[in-house]
């Protein structure tokens, strides 16, 4: 599934827009919306009111910038300020993306708590350990569990809630999971919203970043169904957000 130019031009024009606070979606693995992103007109008029868990992607990461590998997603509590069509409005606890750069990647192999075996790789930027992901086999050598951790991760700190659950992220059966992703985009209720807190969007080094040191033929399939699975995650959640901004804004202009 790949997103059209004028799927990109749409968020391009709703960066750093609304969401509703009505029910929220998040499944463990994705959750999306579906909405004509044509039906809406950007040009209507100021926002105003107060919108509730707006998604700044557009704000918090650069596509042109070549280090970020991929962004999860945390949700701020309070509000923060939000500007558009020259209007001040506050958006109440914003869902910010957290860039994770990356410029090497190191690969080992990796054998998780139930005894399967898998394939490690360890990301840093400037020599500093970034995030690490693992992507665990079957008996017939299809991948079914996809983990994502953040450096900074730590169950006691997600427990004292001073670290974001999201900097772990975990995608079990990454196709069923992906599947689900892509029919909740299509077939989200009215009242409800997306959060995509369980998800992440790529960025420009997925095209540049390769593996070093000593592979086999193994490990580079594994990495290469790992950026795929990213990438195909990615898709998903960057039309939920957008459709998501989409009817917060229209959410706000409506209750004004």
């Amino acid at each position: 599934m790949e997103l059209s130019s004028d799927s990109l031009m749409q968020w391009e024009l709703l960066a750093g827009s609304p969401m509703a606070s009505t029910a929220c979606v998040s499944l463990n693995g994705g959750d999306d919306i579906s909405l004509s992103l044509a039906a809406l007109d950007i040009d209507a008029g100021p926002p105003t009111g107060m919108l509730d868990s707006f998604v700044h992607l557009d704000d918090d990461l650069d596509p042109t910038d070549g280090s970020v590998l991929y962004a999860y997603f945390d949700r701020e509590a309070g509000a923060v300020p939000f500007s558009a069509h020259g209007s001040c409005v506050q958006n109440f606890r914003p869902v910010r993306a957290r860039p994770v750069r990356c410029d090497n990647v190191v690969y080992a192999q990796s054998v998780s708590n139930y005894g399967a075996c898998g394939h490690r790789f360890s990301l840093s930027y400037n020599n500093t350990p970034t995030a690490t992901i693992e992507a665990f086999e079957t008996v017939a050598g299809e991948i079914d569990q996809l983990l994502i951790t953040h450096a900074m991760h730590s169950p006691i700190g997600v427990m004292a809630g001073l670290i974001d659950k999201s900097t772990f992220l975990q995608f079990c059966s990454p196709e069923n999971h992906i599947a689900k992703l892509e029919r909740l985009v299509f077939n989200l209720e009215e009242d409800q919203v997306y959060l995509p807190l369980n998800e992440l969007v790529v960025g420009a080094a997925i095209d540049t970043v390769t593996l070093s040191g000593e592979q086999c033929e193994r490990a580079c399939r594994a990495w290469d169904v790992v950026l795929r699975t990213m990438r195909r995650v990615s898709e998903l959640a960057w039309l939920g957000v957008v459709s998501h901004n989409a009817r917060e804004l229209a959410r706000t202009r409506a209750t004004a």
